[in-house]
């Protein structure tokens, strides 16, 4: 009877050390085995040890992977090179495919650089960002890094030196800062969460250290600021926006904050919010369990920050309107409070008809669906009529189906957990629960006639993206999609418009779409030229070509659009109207291209681009 592999594996260690060792560990076949041949056993068994937190592969670079594999002594971790003509894609060895491990311009320890290479044949490569979107997306990632991304944070480069664009002078889109560097994270996520990239990895966690930093500096729990950088810069390129120098209001500089001094601009809107939490979450939905440490911080900063906006606070309001002032105690819900911004301790309004953006709101943020709901407590404004917000009613929405999400994935978060989905559902409270919400939401309408505030739209299509994605109540559901998403944002308004990044949005949460749109939308995309990314003006007054709309005008008849190619270009163009026939911009301002980057992997995300040269990465060579 022929012995078992175990029995001759010890026979070839005994011999190979002319030696047997006295006492060996051994597992039970072994032990009987060594027990025949008269030797020690001893019967304790193998510790289990778990390297890794779970089981996992990822890419570590163009062509190697690690992968978290479970063995009966606990969970390994092995890494592994690709063999020939092959890379890493999603943490798996695929033959002539592979994802990036580095960013172009970047140079490792060794004096490598990044570059394009073909991972079957192992040639380098030129990039081609006009044939290839892909490419475009590099360079202009690239472009970012380089001129756009000042201590984490994303801006607008303006050029000394135009056409060259070597010289930038200036720095601009500060107070938006947050919202773009979010965008730009979820740029990042949905690489990460395509590819694999070992790249996308790191910059998706450099992103959330940065926004996860700002949402903490003020010291002001859920308060987000819009940009931080070190205090007392010498030399520095100037930002208008954070002049310390003449400070202001909304500008605060020296606050310390873990025993360093920074500057940051405060009075936060909304729509900081909006990009922040698009990027946070599909960053959350990429990650994986080795990124654990990057996702806490995620889980944490939107647990208190939908938790402060499930307290109803009582606050002291100072309200200015229609010629008198007064102080006042109140009760608010659904804000986040800054105290640094208040009047005397006081939240401080300046009330108009509309209350149509915050300029006059300081010491807090609010996200009340209907402002009535605050405003009617002031007795002299009773008769003050409704402010039914549908756009901030998705808004609010959306948070706490983040919050219900993310915290879901952490057993020691069960109760917090369970207090934001209660409150969600059933809050009777001021300001109602998702179901009086809803009803608000319901009511969504493009607003005004010429659209002089079209640039909001994408702080209502970003978040409704993600709740549609998350929103688990199949009623909710279908009405979120079929009367707000499909019929009053779609075929009511948005289709038609150019719009790639808003299409990608729409068709992403339908079960079918119309494929001639998804191409439309890849053309437009197209029609962004590779960087430099510089604002252009445009003059199409008075072309045949683009008959004048009779109702607005100096825009595009409205039953048309402008293709992308011919628009004026500003910082995200996604948020500029598809009708504008006349506009002036600066030659030397530059943009940082976060509206192709995110527009670009969204559409790769869901399937609407297709990469159609898998086998070319970016590899340090």
């Amino acid at each position: 009877m022929s012995r078992p592999l175990s029995f001759l594996f010890l026979t070839l260690a005994a011999c190979a050390n002319n030696v047997v060792s006295d006492v060996v560990h051994v597992g039970p076949d072994a032990a009987q085995e060594r027990a025949d041949l008269g030797l020690a056993v001893d019967l304790t068994p193998l510790a289990i040890v778990d390297e890794c937190p779970a089981e996992e592969a990822r890419c570590t670079g163009f062509d190697r992977r690690e992968a978290c594999e479970a063995t009966p002594l606990g969970r390994k971790l092995r890494t592994e090179i690709c063999g020939s003509g092959a890379g890493c894609v999603a943490g798996a060895c695929l033959v002539a495919a592979c994802s990036d491990e580095c960013s172009l311009g970047d140079v490792d320890p060794t004096g490598h650089t990044c570059q394009l290479v073909d991972v079957v044949t192992a040639a380098p490569l030129a990039t081609d960002p006009v044939g290839s979107l892909q490419d475009r997306a590099r360079e202009f990632a690239k472009w970012l890094h380089s001129d756009g991304i000042v201590h984490g944070g994303v801006l607008s480069p303006h050029y000394a030196d135009p056409p060259t664009y070597s010289r930038v002078d200036s720095l601009s889109t500060a107070g938006d800062s947050a919202n773009w560097t979010g965008t730009y994270l979820a740029a990042e996520a949905m690489r990460l969460k395509v590819t694999g990239s070992v790249d996308a990895r790191r910059r998706t966690r450099e992103l959330v250290n940065t926004l996860h930093f700002w949402w903490h500096v003020s010291a002001s729990p859920g308060l987000m600021t819009r940009y931080v950088r070190p205090s007392g810069l010498v030399g520095a390129t100037p930002i208008p926006d954070l002049d310390c120098a003449n400070p202001n209001r909304t500008t605060h500089c020296g606050v310390v904050y873990q025993g360093q001094s920074y500057d940051y601009i405060g009075h936060v809107s909304r729509d900081i919010y909006q990009g922040l939490l698009l990027g946070y979450y599909l960053a959350y939905e990429a990650l994986g369990p080795a990124d654990e440490a990057t996702r806490a911080l995620i889980r944490e900063d939107v647990a208190i920050f939908v938790e402060e906006l499930m307290k109803i606070r009582d606050v002291n309001l100072h309200v200015a309107y229609g010629g008198f002032n007064l102080t006042l105690p109140a009760k608010m819900p659904f804000a986040v409070l800054d105290p640094s911004e208040m009047k005397d301790g006081a939240i401080d309004v300046a009330v108009d008809d509309k209350i149509s953006d915050n300029n006059g709101l300081f010491g807090f943020q609010e996200f009340t669906p209907d402002l009535a709901t605050f405003i009617h407590q002031v007795p002299q404004l009773a008769s003050f009529p409704k402010l039914p917000r549908a756009g901030v009613g998705i808004m609010l929405a959306a948070a706490f189906r983040i919050a219900i999400a993310v915290t879901n994935d952490d057993p020691a978060m069960k109760a917090r957990h369970d207090a934001i989905e209660d409150f969600y559902l059933h809050n009777a409270g001021l300001g109602g629960n998702v179901a009086d919400w809803l009803q608000i939401i319901e009511m969504w309408d493009p607003g005004s006639p010429c659209q002089a505030d079209y640039w909001g739209h994408n702080n209502n299509m970003q978040p409704l993206y993600l709740l549609l994605r998350l929103e688990t109540d199949p009623a909710r559901a279908y009405t979120l999609r079929e009367t707000v998403m499909t019929q009053n944002m779609w075929r009511r308004f948005f289709r038609g418009q150019k719009n790639s990044w808003f299409t990608f949005f729409f068709a992403a949460t339908q079960s079918s779409y119309i494929p001639a749109e998804i191409t439309e939308a890849v053309t437009q995309l197209g029609q962004i030229p590779p960087p430099p990314r510089i604002d252009r003006s445009t003059d199409l007054r008075g072309d045949p070509a683009y008959p004048e709309d009779p109702h607005c005008p100096g825009q595009l008849d409205h039953t048309l659009a402008l293709d992308v190619s011919v628009r004026p270009f500003g910082n995200f163009v996604w948020e500029n109207d598809p009708w504008t026939l006349h506009q002036e911009r600066d030659p030397a301002q530059g943009e940082p291209g976060v509206d192709f980057i995110a527009a670009y992997w969204l559409g790769r995300r869901h399937g609407f681009i297709a990469d159609p040269t898998p086998g070319r990465c970016l590899a340090f060579r």
